[in-house]
């Protein structure tokens, strides 16, 4: 085939297309009693096509197979050619190496698997059994009643008015956030309702004044300075701080500066896969306690106040039975201090195979957690979605912005470092060494009794994460003379976003001044 064969194939494609414009012509022309045979003009076109699309693909890969591709081959691989076959044969053996140490890693994980199953206390797994079924029962009585309560006449009011064409100003708002909701689901997942970019957060301004590795500590001034003691607020490690300044309207850290303390702020960061060796021990030496060093130093006091969030609960707890002299005050909020109380959270945990996880993984890989969260309750989930889109035109601009806030925070997750984890989990859910006292931290042991500053307890009574039993157990281990123990309304996040407990909030401002 000579180098004309492409213009000639092109000539044919021109002739196929001219048959495409007949056909059309002879649509137009065609009346209705000829409409049963339609088919027919359509044949000359597509044996046309047919015919010539692989001449023409054959033709012009016939000029370019040869002198292009040796050309391309000789510029971009030519110097390697000399190295080839080295390559391919080490790649090969490592290859190699490496199934053969994955198969007999998973080999070994699954050995230790059964292991670990066969280890557990039957006892325990009962306990656990009967709180986890015990829980799940009282979910469905309250569900059922709360189901009740949805009503999706209004959703089909929009339905109808959509359908009949009535676009009046709820259907086009409801309208336009429901477009926008489905749009982000299909970008980054079922569970998300808002897009994550364009959601802002944390809007209370902060300077961050110490680091460590991927730690932070975020600083906020008092917006007037008073003579109280810095707070220091220790969160968790699974989710990112800004939860406690989620909106302006919504923030513990702007609250907090308003009645004139210093409020500082952890951020554990994001860790890559070379932070996985970071240690519990790591965590509340370095971590909290170089904070604590860091704040005491540059206000010139000797104590802090120090505010425990969830994880960060039980860390400021470990803290604190360590270093007593640092803290003037402790705030634990919705902080785990037992796994036999702990309800579906503990039942899982214990039968949670977290070895292999970490072994496999190197930290504990964020959406592995959140899903485990929702795979643990999704009939929460399905709640969530029938209040979202049955007032979707309802939410005012406020509204609709503090709920997409929750819905970015719940959904920005990071990965925990696995050694930490390791232990932490360990430690906490399958040992219960919070409780007997024989957790190490460098050599030294946990022992709660030496916590003696006054201690604030807040959880929540309808949490399912936190259970009002694992949190409140701690005033029973401490031998402080001051510990007030508070069962607040709401879940999890209740002393934050229920209105209710603003009055806690002010009980807690006097608690920090003493």
């Amino acid at each position: 085939m000579n180098m004309m064969d492409p213009m000639e194939l092109w000539k044919k494609m021109g002739e196929a297309t001219q048959q495409g414009m007949d056909f059309w012509q002879k649509m137009l022309t065609t009346n209705a009693n000829m409409m049963t045979n339609l088919w027919e003009p359509w044949k000359p076109m597509i044996e046309a096509i047919q015919k010539m699309a692989p001449q023409f693909a054959k033709g012009w890969s016939s000029q370019l197979a040869g002198p292009y591709l040796q050309s391309l081959n000789q510029k971009t691989f030519g110097m390697f050619q000399e190295w080839d076959k080295k390559v391919i044969t080490q790649l090969q053996e490592l290859a190699t190496a490496n199934f053969m140490a994955g198969y007999q890693k998973l080999l070994s994980q699954a050995h230790q698997l059964m292991q670990e199953s066969q280890a557990k206390d039957p006892s325990i797994l009962m306990e656990y059994w009967q709180n986890m079924l015990t829980e799940y029962l009282k979910d469905m009585d309250a569900i059922s009643k709360e189901t009740k309560k949805i009503n999706l006449q209004h959703l089909l009011e929009i339905t109808t008015k959509m359908s009949t064409g009535q676009w009046d100003q709820s259907v086009q708002l409801y309208t336009e956030r429901f477009l926008d909701a489905l749009k982000v689901k299909m970008q980054y997942g079922p569970e998300y309702y808002a897009n994550p970019v364009d959601v802002q957060v944390g809007q209370t301004p902060k300077e961050t004044v110490w680091e460590k590795g991927i730690w932070k500590l975020y600083h906020y001034k008092p917006e007037t300075p008073s003579q109280a003691l810095p707070v220091l607020i220790v969160y968790a490690m699974i989710n990112k701080p800004y939860i406690d300044d989620l909106t302006p309207d919504v923030s513990l850290v702007n609250y907090l500066t308003k009645q004139g303390f210093d409020v500082y702020l952890t951020d554990w960061g994001s860790p890559k896969y070379e932070d996985r060796l970071i240690t519990l021990d790591q965590v509340v030496e370095d971590g909290v306690g170089g904070m604590v060093q860091y704040i005491t130093q540059k206000h010139g006091v000797a104590q802090v106040n120090l505010l425990g969030h969830c994880m960060g609960g039980v860390l400021s707890a470990i803290y604190t039975a360590l270093h007593q002299d640092k803290v003037a005050h402790l705030m634990t909020l919705t902080a785990p201090m037992t796994a036999r109380k702990g309800g579906v959270v503990s039942a899982w945990s214990y039968l949670s195979p977290i070895d292999p996880v970490i072994d496999t993984f190197g930290n504990v890989p964020a959406k592995l957690i959140r899903y485990t969260f929702i795979s643990m309750k999704p009939y929460y989930e399905v709640i969530r979605w029938h209040r979202y889109y049955t007032s979707l035109d309802k939410m005012d601009a406020k509204t609709l912005a503090f709920s997409n806030a929750v819905d970015k925070w719940v959904n920005d997750n990071v990965d925990v470092p696995g050694e930490f984890f390791r232990k932490f989990f360990k430690e906490l859910y399958i040992k219960d060494a919070m409780i007997h006292g024989t957790m190490d931290i460098r050599d030294r042991k946990v022992v709660l009794s030496n916590i003696s500053c006054p201690v604030l307890n807040v959880f929540g009574e309808d949490d399912w994460i936190v259970t009002p039993e694992s949190a409140a157990i701690l005033n029973d281990l401490i031998s402080s003379k001051q510990k007030l123990l508070r069962k607040i309304p709401g879940q999890h996040l209740g002393f934050l976003f229920d209105p209710r407990n603003r009055v806690v909030w002010e009980e807690m401002t006097r608690f920090f001044r003493g």
